[in-house]
């Protein structure tokens, strides 16, 4: 019964040790997006710049109405919403960086703990074990004695 009770901790201590696994696993992750992601706004900002000196380049020493001015403003807000846009997904994904780091400190805090429980289990099996063999031995020298022909005297 012990022995099954120990199996059962074991079990847990594995899936423990798993969902630790996963949560690095998923930590990797979240820090590799906010990596791309990163990387992805430098370029559409390097990529912006030049764009927005092309469309600026375009109207230099032209004669331009103000309508056209005044789309050329937009396409120009337009280009730079999307930093905007970029910047706060990096937010997000640092958030779920620290969200993932949350999770794998809770999963190796709950893995340390079922280490413990195995090990206190197997101490606690251990000793009752040795007390069980001991007591089979002593019962083992009783029948024997039992069994023994006395000399008589």
């Amino acid at each position: 019964m012990l022995h099954e009770l120990l199996k059962v901790k074991e079990i847990r201590e594995k899936s423990a040790l798993d969902e630790v696994r996963k949560s690095e696993y998923r930590l990797e992750q979240a820090r590799e997006d906010v990596k791309n992601k990163t990387q992805e706004f430098e370029e559409y900002v390097e990529w912006r710049c030049k764009e927005e000196q092309r469309l600026y380049d375009n109207i230099i020493n032209m004669e331009v109405k103000q309508n056209d001015l005044d789309k050329l403003k937009i396409k120009v807000a337009t280009l730079r919403e999307k930093d905007v846009e970029l910047q706060q997904a990096i937010t997000v994904a640092e958030k779920e960086v620290e969200e993932a780091k949350d999770q794998l400190e809770q999963a190796r805090d709950k893995h340390r703990k079922a280490m413990q429980a195995v090990e206190k289990f197997e101490e606690f099996t251990k000793v009752l074990d040795e007390e069980e063999a001991k007591e089979a031995a002593r019962l083992e020298d009783l029948e024997m004695e039992e069994f023994t022909v006395r000399p008589r005297y």
